[in-house]
């Protein structure tokens, strides 16, 4: 009977007390006692394996049920159902004590006692009744027999585990199990015949004694509870009292652990109902799609108030759930109530509260049990703020992507050691490396940077590690995808940790290589004024050869920054000797070591002699392996010499006094303007050779050498000024055109459409229509010329586009079709002579306009009626590069050989030549160079330009 009593409670245990289900089930399975659970409706909603052994049925057969129309014994239905429709209305704790029968499946009746409990949901209604039984077939038998067996209950009552008691009408014993007399403990021949509430006279006037009386005067069971002190530990009893023909049965059951669970669990529950009405999360139970319990966060949330949540079912979710989202939170519930695996147990969804505020909500679910069923626990969080930021935050980020694709540089992160870990912007532009090339180290960044600028990065990258918030500026080249070496600035600074320890470094990388050339040419513009200034100085002070010779080579070593420069002056003896009169920088016994003759001997086929014999400028890029240097070439780089320029002095009358040789430490250090200054230094040393010899010349020659170093200092002011302005300007400049292009359009449509209504109108005389078109002809120039113009901007601009693998036939066919709209008064027959099928090449859209353009001016600019213009795409290859060769002739007038490449240049061509090029074949060219090409004019007939002319465009082939 302990395990009748604990089972009637086992189920609050599963949903307060957080017991696993399938703990609960073997445990209810275990016990001897009979459990049901009834739906007010009389249907079986829970039993045990008790129940279905008793009855002989399955539980599946059982459950679901109507429990008295199945179960019970007809004479007994009324009777049963009278007690379980008191039960469902009684406000009390429900009824005891009542015997009833069950029908098994082979038709026998078991007689059992049961307790009915009413079952109560979360708001206090009644949800069920729960029906807890003892089999007392057996002991009804017994009991029965009793007198026939002369109250043999030995067999029977040992095997009950609670304390059995046989009385007689006047309450004495008659017999005791072996629990009861453990309890007393006592011997039972001691005990039989003695008045009960003598061994027990702590029951004596008690409710036990009245129920005992009750029950002999009224023939019916009766229960009752009591409590008992045995050696200082008070225990509670449920005693059961059965009417017997001897007198009295009596059972007694232990429920003392059954009430301090019942009341742990009433505590449990208090403290869940204070912890979740407290909760900021909102707390949910579904069950059976409807909302069995939500706490005040969820309701504050939702902002509906109790009654209009209770009993909220999934069919109301269209009034809560935002309609984007209603599909996919009905599913993840009806997965949930299904069992299904894939159902989705955290996600965020949106709702429309009852005010009609849009949240977003995070929900979390998880499957317990609740009332003997399945049901959902969710959990609820408003992350509305969250989303906001979330929002805002994905904002920023497009923003900052949208930046860095437009990003003229490279932003970049690093390692402390300098690996990059991080790099975005323009890196294929301007290194033509992918990200995961850099990133992978193929190439490493270091084997990318130039050689001799290695050790300055590496000496910054070793700062940035040791230096807290350190920041750091160097210019340094680095070699391109191509081999190309650029010039780049870098901006770096660290990353500190909390303890201020650097952890990182980033920055950003700029391509400064135009800047660097217009800072190279400020400098060789400057250093030629400082050598001139100070040799002009020189000349007019010096008061010998010697003196002139020596500071001129003074002048090119410390200002002009070579390492070794000597001047010679041819002897006119017998052996032609080349006599050093001057010399500085480091000569280290170079004069000394080596003899110099300019005479026609092939021993002296040597840079100087040639010089000096031939009077032309003798230029060696690289002295170590330029055969004509074989007679001193291995001296030279001993000394650090690696490229030498020898210019030959050549007196006014003509004749050669001797030779300016000037040695520099770096390679091809003499270029075609680094030439021209030292010449002119040169005709400056021989003018002042004659000077000396000429004193009455000195003024005018000063006045003239003044004025032209008055007027470099002029230029160079100006270079500087132009320099510095030249960014602003650009920009500036193209947004002026874009505005003056944007407000002519707006000038030109409206009276185009002026224009077009007033020759439509019935009134307008036929006599001025040709005056008309000729207006619309103009419109129509102006629109070209607007999008030139736009074209121009972009070019200026250095606009990027995407770049895709095209045909160039196909590109050239559909450049053939626009130039015949566009000429379509006019009679063209284009010979396209192409024996491939298809040229590919990569390219964007604006090589058709380069293809436009070309085709349309051999077209504009050939006066015959029928216009014949022969075009051809052939392979064509050129310093082992492939490329496709376009051509195309025109029989027009032609153009003369020295106009050629002028008609390519920003306007010049236009103004000269007075054929309408204006910057069509200028934007044509800088297209055509921007795909890495090349585009030139040729006679169409060679050697006759009046033939008509043939324009040629290379473009590299895409394999």
């Amino acid at each position: 009977m302990e395990a009748f009593e604990l089972a009637k409670r086992s189920k609050a245990q599963e949903d307060k007390l957080g017991l696993g289900k399938r703990q609960i089930q073997e445990y209810l399975n275990a016990s001897d006692c009979i459990f049901v659970i009834l739906s007010p409706e009389e249907r079986v909603e829970a039993v045990n394996d008790k129940v279905a052994e008793l009855l002989g049925h399955t539980k599946e057969q059982i459950l679901g049920k109507n429990w008295i129309d199945h179960f019970v014994p007809e004479h007994q239905k009324d009777v049963i159902r009278k007690h379980f429709r008191l039960t469902i209305s009684s406000e009390g704790k429900g009824i005891a004590g009542c015997e009833g029968r069950l029908l098994t499946k082979d038709g026998k009746e078991k007689i059992i006692v049961w307790q009915n409990i009413l079952v109560r949901n979360a708001e206090g209604l009644p949800a069920g009744v729960m029906c807890l039984g003892t089999d007392i077939t057996d002991e009804k038998i017994a009991r029965d027999t009793f007198e026939d067996m002369d109250l043999d209950f030995s067999k029977m009552g040992d095997s009950i585990q609670d304390c059995l008691l046989a009385l007689d009408p006047d309450f004495k014993i008659l017999y005791m199990n072996g629990p009861a007399i453990d309890r007393l403990g006592a011997q039972s021949k001691n005990l039989i015949g003695q008045y009960f509430f003598d061994l027990m006279p702590m029951l004596k006037d008690t409710i036990v004694e009245k129920t005992f009386g009750n029950t002999i005067a009224s023939g019916v069971s009766q229960r009752v509870r009591y409590d008992l002190d045995f050696s200082g530990d008070t225990l509670s009893f449920d005693i059961i009292a059965y009417p017997a023909s001897y007198g009295l049965s009596v059972i007694a059951l232990d429920i003392s652990e059954q009430e301090r669970i019942e009341k742990a669990l009433k505590e449990s529950e208090e403290k869940f109902k204070v912890i979740s009405e407290q909760s900021m999360l909102g707390i949910a139970i579904f069950q059976d799609g409807v909302a069995k319990y939500i706490n005040k966060a969820a309701r504050d949330i939702i902002e509906y108030d109790f009654e209009e949540m209770y009993q909220f079912s999934w069919k109301d979710l269209h009034k809560i759930i935002h309609p984007d989202d209603l599909s996919f939170v009905t599913e993840q519930l009806l997965k949930k109530q299904d069992g299904s695996e894939d159902v989705v147990t955290n996600y965020t969804f949106r709702i429309i509260t009852k005010n009609n505020r849009k949240k977003w909500l995070e929900l979390y679910s998880k499957t317990i049990p609740y009332l003997g069923r399945t049901a959902d626990l969710v959990t609820l969080i408003d992350i509305s703020e969250r989303k906001k930021f979330e929002d805002a935050l994905l904002e920023s980020e497009e923003k900052y992507r949208v930046f860095i694709k437009n990003f003229p540089g490279i932003a970049f992160k690093t390692q402390l050691d300098g690996s990059p870990t991080m790099l975005r912007g323009a890196l294929g532009a301007m290194l033509g490396y992918s990200e995961e090339e850099i990133l992978s180290g193929n190439p490493s960044w270091s084997e990318i940077v130039y050689p001799d600028d290695l050790e300055n990065l590496e000496s910054d990258i070793a700062r940035l590690k040791s230096e807290a918030d350190c920041t750091l500026e160097r210019e340094y080249r680095i070699r391109r995808k191509d081999g190309e070496f650029i010039w780049v600035s870098s901006i770096i600074r660290n990353i500190l940790d909390k303890d201020g320890t650097p952890i990182m470094n980033q920055g950003m990388t700029f391509d400064i290589t135009d800047k660097k050339k217009v800072d190279e040419s400020l400098r060789i513009i400057n250093r030629a004024l400082r050598i001139i200034s100070e040799f002009n100085e020189v000349m007019v002070r010096a008061k010998s050869l010697k003196e002139l010779a020596e500071k001129l080579c003074n002048i090119l070593v410390m200002t002009g920054g070579y390492r070794f420069v000597w001047i010679g002056l041819a002897r006119r003896d017998e052996e032609k000797a080349i006599r050093p009169i001057a010399y500085s920088g480091i000569e280290d016994n170079f004069l000394s070591d080596l003899h110099f003759s300019w005479s026609d001997s092939s021993e002296w086929n040597e840079p100087v002699s040639m010089a000096i014999r031939e009077g032309k400028t003798i230029v060696i890029n690289e002295l170590s392996r330029d055969p004509i240097c074989s007679s001193w070439g291995d001296e030279a780089a001993r000394r650090g010499y690696e490229s030498a320029v020898i210019i030959p002095v050549i007196a006014a009358n003509g004749k050669i006094r001797g030779a300016l040789s000037v040695f520099s430490d770096k390679l091809n250090a003499f270029d075609s303007e680094e030439v021209d200054l030292l010449s002119d230094v040169c005709e400056d040393l021989s003018f002042g050779l004659s000077s000396l010899r000429a004193q009455g010349e000195r003024l005018k020659a000063e006045r003239e050498l003044r004025k032209h170093v008055l007027e470099l200092s002029r230029m160079n002011e100006e270079l500087n000024r132009v320099a510095k302005e030249a960014s602003l300007a650009r920009g500036e400049a193209a947004t002026y055109l874009d505005l003056l292009c944007h407000d002519i359009a707006n000038y030109t449509t409206p009276v185009s459409a002026y224009l077009e209504m007033i020759r439509n109108h019935p009134d307008f005389p036929d006599s001025l229509s040709k005056s008309a078109l000729k207006v619309f002809d103009s419109l129509n120039m102006i629109e070209t010329l607007i999008s030139r113009l736009r074209m121009l901007t972009i070019a200026n601009q250095g606009t990027e586009s995407e770049m895709v693998r095209a045909d160039l036939v196909e590109a050239l066919n559909r450049a053939m079709d626009s130039v015949r709209a566009e000429y379509e008064n006019r009679e063209i027959e284009f010979e396209l002579v192409c024996p491939i099928g298809s040229a590919t090449i990569e390219a964007d859209n604006r090589i058709n306009y380069a293809l436009e353009s070309v085709l349309g001016n051999a077209v504009k600019h050939d006066p015959n009626d029928v216009v014949s213009i022969e075009v051809g795409i052939g392979e064509y290859q050129e310093q082992s590069r492939d490329y496709w060769k376009l051509t195309v002739a025109d029989h027009g007038v032609g153009i003369s050989d020295e106009m050629k490449e002028r008609v390519f240049r920003r306007f010049g061509g236009y103004w000269e030549l007075k054929r309408g090029f204006g910057i069509g074949l200028f934007l044509s060219k800088i297209i055509v160079e921007y795909h890495h090409g090349k585009i030139f004019l040729e006679n169409r007939i060679s050697g006759d330009h009046t033939k008509g002319t043939k324009a040629v465009i290379l473009l590299p082939k895409k394999t």
